[in-house]
């Protein structure tokens, strides 16, 4: 590593005091927040302690952040502002759109095997509601080719709508989404993304990727605040998706006397009621940090670099078998200790201060191997995994 990287690294982690503290490959679930972003959410929350939440300016100042985050957001993500609604987090976005269709006893959704339980349990709950049939596309570890068969065979004239993950969340597999997409389409199915494991983890271009709709996390790969996330609906579905619940902040105007309301422009009618502002402006000082100060073709570029490092380091250890297909990773790095319960190794770890998990769903552990991660860290997990086995 040239010396200017190593700088680099060691400045962004001197604003990650989390990532210091422990060895922290855990941003998969919640990434550690960076020092600039807790102090946007700090001067909102001491600006609301002095000078009061409900005054005229206070309203303006908050408008004017939802506005600002929604444009960085959607400059990072290859998006047009009224395409994005601000959500809570990704099972939200997924729920709007789900409940947002108009659905008939015997529509079929095609979903796959490797999905979070933020899109099964809601797939489960329109199915017991709805009537719908719900298909699931065996696509084994997510390898492209092998993905792309199996969502090809489960298709069929009832189909309309897939849901799916772009960075499979157990196997770490990054679906061959703009061929799925395609597909899909050729069938007049639309494409709902669940891009929890993607978003700040991989280039992600909404409009070339060519999706209906994806919901995605602020927290996570973002580094920004809990409660935060987002749902792109590409301006030609808008139509198609009618809000479940709506408020003063989802229309633009309304009778109160009359049952006429005319919907918010975009996709900010899926915004109900009142946001917690300090997250809102956090939100988008994790996206202005992310572009700014850590760079986003590098951060790209390092967690690639980093996850090929790990794969090896680990790779190379007696009983450890590899489950993240090598083709296709991202940021996720899913293995096995072989004979050994992957539960008690996550509490053996974090007692060494090193902080991941594990997947019920294969019986593996995950790692997330993030820009501001080392190859010394990924050599101490190494040796503890020595350690454990004996």
């Amino acid at each position: 590593m040239e010396p200017w990287e190593q700088e680099k690294i060691q400045r962004i982690r001197n604003q990650l005091p989390a990532a210091t503290s422990d060895i922290f490959l855990n941003t998969g679930t919640s990434g550690p927040l960076p020092i600039p972003v807790h102090q946007a959410i700090a001067a909102v929350e001491t600006r609301d302690l002095e000078e009061g939440r409900a005054s005229r300016p206070g309203f303006v100042k908050l408008a004017n952040e939802i506005e600002n985050t929604r444009i960085r957001l959607a400059e990072f993500l290859g998006a047009e502002p009224d395409e994005l609604a601000l959500t809570h987090h990704t099972t939200e976005g997924i729920n709007i759109i789900l409940w947002g269709l108009h659905w008939s006893p015997g529509d079929e959704i095609v979903t796959t095997t490797i999905e979070h339980n933020g899109v099964l349990i809601p797939l489960a709950q329109l199915r017991r509601r709805c009537g719908v049939t719900i298909r699931y596309a065996d696509v084994g570890l997510g390898q492209p080719e092998e993905a792309l068969s199996a969502i090809r065979r489960t298709l069929s004239p009832r189909t309309r709508l897939l849901v799916l993950s772009h960075v499979s969340y157990s196997t770490g597999a990054v679906l061959p989404l703009e061929d799925i997409v395609t597909l899909a389409h050729q069938h007049h199915i639309s494409v709902l993304v669940d891009g929890a494991q993607a978003v700040g983890a991989i280039p992600v271009n909404l409009h070339r990727l060519g999706v209906d709709y994806y919901a995605f996390p602020g927290q996570k790969w973002l580094c920004g605040p809990e409660g935060t996330g987002g749902l792109f609906i590409r301006k030609d579905r808008l139509a198609d998706i009618e809000p479940t619940f709506v408020g003063y902040r989802s229309m633009e105007r309304y009778d109160r006397l009359t049952p006429y309301a005319l919907p918010a422009a975009g996709a900010k009618r899926f915004e109900v009621g009142t946001l917690y502002r300090p997250i809102i402006t956090g939100l988008g000082a994790a996206v202005q940090w992310l572009a700014d100060e850590v760079g986003t073709d590098w951060a790209f570029s390092r967690i690639r670099a980093i996850t090929q490092l790990a794969r090896q380091t680990l790779g190379q250890l007696p009983n450890v078998e590899i489950v993240t297909p090598e083709s296709n990773q991202a940021g996720l790095l899913t293995f096995k200790l072989k004979n050994l319960p992957s539960p008690p190794f996550v509490e053996y770890a974090l007692k060494q201060r090193v902080i991941l998990r594990s997947i019920p769903d294969n019986g593996g552990l995950r790692i997330s191997c993030s820009f501001f991660n080392t190859e010394e860290e990924m050599a101490r997990l190494a040796e503890l995994i020595r350690q454990y086995q004996g």
